[in-house]
């Protein structure tokens, strides 16, 4: 089976329910580009990666990006 995101894919980053920026996948995980860099990794709850052109037409990804990241974050305490 493919991996689903290949080192250097980017993708768009939704946080909440919000197109919030971009990620770029570096073998690992996905890296969050600037300004979303500085979410503290703490703060997240759950995330999954979506790809596929269903995705792709629902979120509206440019045509650089692999996929979307979906983050939801922990309610502020």
């Amino acid at each position: 089976m493919a991996p689903l995101l290949n080192r250097g894919d980017k993708v768009l980053v939704v946080i909440d329910g919000e197109k919030r920026g971009t990620g770029t996948y570096n073998g690992d995980r996905v890296v969050l580009d600037p300004p979303l860099d500085t979410l503290a990794p703490a703060r997240i709850d759950s995330a999954r990666i979506r790809v596929g052109p269903a995705t792709r037409e629902m979120y509206g990804v440019s045509y650089r990006m692999v996929g979307v990241l979906l983050v939801w974050l922990r309610p502020p305490e």
